[in-house]
């Protein structure tokens, strides 16, 4: 039997209680409002029937009420709280928002769910990655740059992840492009130490600088002429300003000053290229096609870039987390250090199998396609 009963007083204030809200909340006025909501809920529930109650959850219309409720009484504007008109108006739009986005919602079709380990395992993994690296300081560029790229780079992963969960593959495929340009700048900090971070965190600033409008002439003018000097250096032409702001701390690596070497200031054939990461010039291509919204985006098959998308972020996870390996052994006591190596022994293994057979079935898969053509 479905309760479609509305949570009492006291139940109310139990669940309510466990919220922040703010000073001198009016919880008499919320529980009025939450009380009308939930009984045109019930309403509904009636008339359209038993399938649609499968779906109703008393704490979801709550947090709804409570959302529209908290933002009415922060707005500034004062109203009258016993008025019938003021509780039915609320009542009604929360009625609706819960219809619409929890009943009623344009769901996409889903290939893989939250509960499998393709995905539940890798995010169990990057959650306990990014919680020990949040852990660390932050935002001072000069000592946690590369604990805040790794952090944000674990932020980008979860993101796919929960793309690829509910639906949106083309979506969470544009989004690997931009964790692949952080893990190929997050690998090269890592490598060449702080003579490159250095040089990575000068040219950020004059990225800002000339970015920002506001910003004096004078100032302008002496990190105009510092760069200039800089790029006379390398013989580097005017046209050259903007990817030498960009790319130019890769100067700093002996190997880029190897004309044999043929490494240009660019994505492709700077940073991805010596970062060893040439293989995924391909992948990288056509995600930036899907970025700039071509036929690709619109027609996009979903299979086909949901293993693409899933295989990239497994495939660039490994990379990071070598990255917090490196950087875990450095700061975290022996109990965190005694939690990963757990962790590790147990989900690693599987994380690399899940890879192999995520691998095999796309390959599986395209041919199958190419064959059909």
């Amino acid at each position: 039997m479905i309760n479609l009963e509305a949570l009492k007083r006291e139940e109310f204030d139990k669940v309510i209680g466990t919220y922040k809200l703010p000073p001198n909340f009016d919880y008499d006025f919320c529980f009025e409002v939450y009380s009308l909501t939930s009984t045109f809920v019930k309403e509904v529930v009636i008339e359209k029937g038993p399938s649609v109650a499968n779906g109703i959850n008393q704490i979801d219309v709550l947090n709804y009420t409570l959302g529209e409720v908290v933002y009415a009484l922060t707005s500034g504007h004062p109203f009258d709280k016993k008025s019938e008109e003021i509780i039915n108006g609320l009542a009604n739009i929360i009625v609706d928002k819960y219809l619409s986005l929890f009943l009623f919602y344009q769901n996409e079709s889903k290939i893989v769910n939250k509960y499998l380990p393709p995905t539940s395992t890798i995010d169990v993994y990057l959650n306990f990655m990014h919680k020990v690296v949040n852990s660390y300081e932050k935002n001072d560029p000069k000592t946690t740059l590369i604990s805040d790229l790794l952090n944000k780079s674990l932020s980008i992963s979860t993101c796919i992840l929960n793309l690829l969960i509910h639906g949106y593959e083309t979506e969470a495929f544009s989004t690997w492009r931009t964790l692949h340009e952080c893990e190929c700048i997050l690998i090269l900090l890592e490598r060449y130490g702080d003579k490159l971070i250095n040089a990575y965190l000068k040219h950020m600033n004059y990225r800002i600088m000339f970015s920002n409008k506001s910003l004096n002439s004078e100032s302008k003018t002496l990190a105009y002429n510092q760069i200039k000097n800089e790029m006379n250096l390398h013989n580097l032409k005017s046209k050259d300003f903007k990817k030498f702001i960009e790319y130019g701390w890769l100067y700093t690596i002996d190997d880029f000053n190897d004309e044999t070497k043929g490494y240009k200031l660019n994505f492709r054939d700077g940073l991805q290229k010596i970062c060893g990461l040439s293989a995924y010039a391909k992948r990288y291509e056509i995600s930036s096609e899907i970025i700039h919204s071509s036929p690709l985006l619109i027609y996009s098959r979903k299979e086909y870039f949901y293993y693409l998308t899933l295989i990239n972020l497994y495939e660039s996870f490994f990379r990071l987390e070598s990255v917090f390996v490196s950087l875990l052994s450095k700061r975290v006591s022996k109990e965190v250090m005694s939690q990963y190596q757990k962790m590790r022994s147990l989900y690693y293994l599987q994380l690399q199998e899940i890879h192999k057979r995520e691998l095999a079935a796309f390959a599986k898969k395209s041919k199958k396609k190419d064959e059909e053509k």
